[in-house]
């Protein structure tokens, strides 16, 4: 069963951004000349608790609404963060007495957006606190601005979501840049997603998980057959496979120019689920979505 294949022109986007309309370092319209500039076919601007609308842009790319959450939380030490993609452009959200990250999920879903929970490792978030969310389109797996120079490195999230993955939660995986200052955080994370260059092709395309995260490799195609995955990208160093298991035989394969790779799946062994990551001779990454094997 092919599992997953990359179009041959897949669509470049960045889903997380911020400009001078909450706390970025940029004014809308620069902010999305800097991403056309860069190559980027569609993106969301997702300023904090504002839909950031530029209509003066006129350049090529698609802009799809967008806005970033911050819900309250309780416990010391833990911070929670959505995003909203794709809601209609009069959506408006507020602060309830009950304000929760399922309120705001649902209010995203119920404007016609998407929904994806923003940098869990950086925000310290608990597993019972991802596993209590429904109807999740999806999680930042990777986000530029956590790691040096301006935070400590907790850009990678991947060792959470395979323990949500283990207990049955597996969520599509976008990589961002959570751009605010333009430097060195800016264009590092993006996914690659098939669909035409269209708002209604975009958003059925991510409703779908039709993409891969990345920092720059391309996983080409994924299949599950006759208990194996096996795995075609672009030239990389390593491809790895993560499963709930902390020990399974193979599950690193290596070379120069390494482009396919093939993992036994052993039930016999317990794997329930498979997560292909690439890592490219620079240590830049590509994730593709958790495959469920069992």
């Amino acid at each position: 069963m092919r599992f997953f294949a990359l179009d041959e022109k897949p669509l470049k986007l960045n889903l997380h951004m911020h400009t001078t309309m909450s706390d970025g370092e940029r004014m809308p319209l620069e902010a999305l000349k800097a991403y056309e500039q860069a190559g980027y076919d569609a993106v969301a601007i997702t300023d904090h608790r504002v839909l950031t609308i530029e209509k003066s842009y006129r350049g090529g790319m698609l802009l799809l609404p967008g806005m970033e959450w911050d819900v309250r939380v309780k416990r010391h030490g833990e911070a929670v963060h959505l995003l909203g993609i794709g809601m209609g452009e009069g959506f408006s959200y507020a602060r309830h007495a009950d304000d929760s990250a399922q309120g705001f999920i649902d209010a995203v879903h119920q404007s016609g957006g998407l929904s994806y929970l923003c940098h869990p490792h950086w925000s310290m978030n608990r597993l019972d606190t991802l596993l209590a969310m429904k109807r999740l389109n999806g999680v930042e797996i990777y986000n530029s601005v956590s790691h040096p120079p301006y935070n400590p490195d907790r850009a990678d999230a991947t060792y959470l979501l395979d323990l949500a993955a283990s207990e049955g939660m597996l969520l599509p995986t976008i990589a961002t840049d959570d751009s605010h200052y333009y430097g060195q955080e800016a264009f590092e994370g993006f996914i690659y997603l098939n669909a035409r260059k269209n708002r209604a092709s975009i958003m059925a395309a991510l409703k779908n998980g039709d993409y891969h995260a990345s920092q720059g490799p391309r996983i080409l195609e994924a299949h599950y057959e006759n208990g194996f995955v096996n795995v075609k990208t672009s030239p990389v160093r390593h491809i790895t496979f993560h499963s709930n298991m902390p020990w399974a035989p193979q599950r690193c394969v290596s070379g120069e120019g390494l482009t396919q790779a093939s993992y036994q799946v052993r039930l016999d062994y317990g794997e329930r689920f498979v997560r292909v990551v690439a890592i490219d001779q620079a240590g830049k990454k590509a994730w593709l979505n958790p495959i469920q094997v069992s």
